[in-house]
């Protein structure tokens, strides 16, 4: 397995990039199906079931964009908190490898402290499957 720098990543949507994200990450679920029946005796069985995916980004505040409409901000207007699905395109390594397909901000939290940068956390969920692509 090659080991991936954590430095080249970036989030991208359809109206521009998203600044300053300094962390991201994506987790992809499938919900089990239980179909025990008598004859299976002492042990569950199951099946594959509706699959998701959703995770969250981290970002230093631009105070340019606001962070609940969208109208400003890189994920276009009415895109923001609760908005219309977006397309985005979450990059790692130095070449191709990707995460991209559509997601809705679900939740939307910022930090303010003494000395350092203004960060914000942005949750989303995907809307439909995303396309995944190996990089390096």
């Amino acid at each position: 397995m090659a080991v991936v720098s954590g430095y080249n990543g970036a989030v991208a949507f359809a109206a521009g990039y998203e600044t300053k994200v300094d962390r991201w990450e994506a987790t992809l679920t499938s919900a089990e199906q239980d179909i025990t029946g008598f004859e299976d005796g002492a042990w569950r069985s199951f099946i594959g079931g509706v699959k998701e995916w959703r995770g969250t980004f981290t970002a230093k505040w631009d105070q340019t964009q606001s962070l609940l409409s969208g109208t400003t901000s890189a994920f276009g207007t009415s895109s923001g908190l609760g908005g219309a699905a977006t397309a985005a395109t979450f990059t790692y390594g130095v070449s191709t490898g990707s995460i991209a397909g559509n997601i809705v901000i679900t939740e939307v939290g910022a930090v303010v402290a003494i000395g350092d940068a203004n960060t914000c956390t942005f949750t989303f969920v995907g809307s439909g499957a995303p396309t995944i692509t190996a990089g390096s």
